[in-house]
């Protein structure tokens, strides 16, 4: 959910004034929950009773992520109001809150003596805070308090991956400095329970990251991260298991041989295996997932493939996972003859190269021009004939053929002694 849309919900919302500076109100935020104070959230402070109320700031209520407070003032339109955020002190008057606390937004009174304003919270170790409201004129002073406490927060980036991607860990409101935070993943009671993060510190200002490579599960709506401190502070997050299929290698030739390794499947299922719509025979021959949802099977790539990308898709009961397999031109050439000496011709035919593509050669390195332009067939084949124009050393040469899409093929070729023949 973006900033505008927080804002939006924010404002269609109608808190009732619960607090004056004398009896500030308390706003707890569960850990964890939707709506934590951390950088991520938004105060919104919106007015909503008459001016002739001292000013107040309301209770902080999480709507979807952002939180929505009131204040009104019994002063003059056109009045500063400045809005701070900063650790509670405890017993304080009124007058030593001016100034007090980070300044994290500013607004001013319209013409009845309302106003609004918004923001993110920055990073903050989790605890005790105030939300502070001070408005000022000529005439005047009005300051309004309300207090928040911070909880650990917990995201995580992606939010569902197949296992062995790696997830990103960003926490926010853990006490500051505190030692010994663990990382558990699927934490929810019955869950097969593997710690994948531990001996963490938070930060200064309560943060800390992490990564780590998701385990092996079967696939799952629904598992928990959960991060614990010395202290007991904690917070969880969602993170869905989801199927994947990787193959070694992802280009080859057809006709060849295909490893791949399915994870994130339905425990002990029947996982079948598909090149694009042709259904592929596996070893073993009937591949059945393991109890945290893996299976290894390998496969041979139909000898009629066409070049190009196909999918690999391996199904089971509950859904698919895909991976792009490329199959690659088998290029090749041939020389007839094998060997010669300066001032002879070879013929190279080549088979398996990009259709209607221009072909250069090399010899050892060095150019080597054809009688004439060569360019391959509809299916990739050609002809050439190439003649040894430069004295060159006898000795044992390759000769390569590269078509314009950077398919190539090579063959040795031996440069006789002219005064051996």
């Amino acid at each position: 959910m973006n900033k505008l849309t927080r804002m939006a919900m924010a404002m269609a919302v109608t808190v009732a004034l619960i607090t004056a500076l004398a009896a500030p109100a308390l706003a707890t935020i569960p850990p964890g929950q939707p709506g934590t104070s951390n950088d991520r959230s938004t105060q919104t402070f919106m007015s909503s009773s008459s001016p002739t109320s001292p000013l107040t700031v309301g209770s902080l209520v999480g709507i979807g992520g952002a939180w929505v407070a009131s204040g009104a003032l019994s002063l003059a339109a056109n009045m500063p109001i400045t809005i701070y955020l900063a650790r509670s002190p405890g017993a304080k008057s009124w007058s030593s809150l001016i100034g007090y606390g980070e300044i994290v937004a500013t607004s001013t009174t319209d013409a009845l003596g309302f106003w609004n304003a918004s923001f993110f919270i920055p990073e903050r170790a989790g605890g005790a805070y105030d939300v502070l409201a001070v408005g000022s004129n000529d005439l005047a002073w009005r300051t309004g308090t309300t207090a928040l406490n911070i909880g650990p927060n917990l995201e995580r980036s992606p939010r569902a991956a197949g296992p062995r991607t790696t997830v990103d860990l960003k926490a926010t409101g853990f006490p500051a400095n505190e030692p010994g935070i663990t990382v558990v993943f699927d934490s929810a009671a019955g869950g097969i329970q593997k710690t994948v993060a531990s001996g963490i510190t938070a930060s200064p200002d309560g943060s800390w990251s992490a990564t780590f490579p998701v385990p092996d599960r079967p696939a799952a709506a629904s598992l928990s991260i959960t991060a614990t401190g010395d202290s007991g502070s904690t917070a969880s997050a969602a993170f869905q298991v989801t199927r994947s299929v990787r193959l070694v290698p992802e280009t080859t030739v057809p006709g060849a041989t295909v490893s791949a390794m399915a994870r994130g499947f339905a425990a002990s299922s029947t996982i079948t295996f598909r090149l694009d719509n042709t259904v592929l025979t596996t070893v073993p021959a009937t591949a059945t997932s393991s109890a945290d949802g893996r299976v290894v099977v390998s496969f041979v790539i139909p000898v009629a493939t066409a070049y190009g990308p196909h999918k690999i898709i391996a199904t089971d009961s509950g859904g698919e996972a895909t991976a792009q397999l490329v199959a690659a031109r088998a290029a090749s050439i041939t020389l007839t003859p094998g060997n010669g000496a300066p001032g002879d011709t070879i013929a190279v035919t080549g088979a398996g190269f990009s259709p209607l593509s221009w072909v250069d050669f090399q010899l050892g390195g060095s150019p080597l021009m054809p009688a004439q332009a060569v360019i391959t067939a509809a299916d990739g084949s050609f002809t050439a004939s190439l003649k040894l124009w430069e004295p060159r050393a006898p000795g044992y040469y390759s000769l390569a053929a590269t078509d314009m899409y950077g398919e190539q093929a090579g063959a040795i070729f031996t440069i006789l002694n002219p005064r051996a023949r």
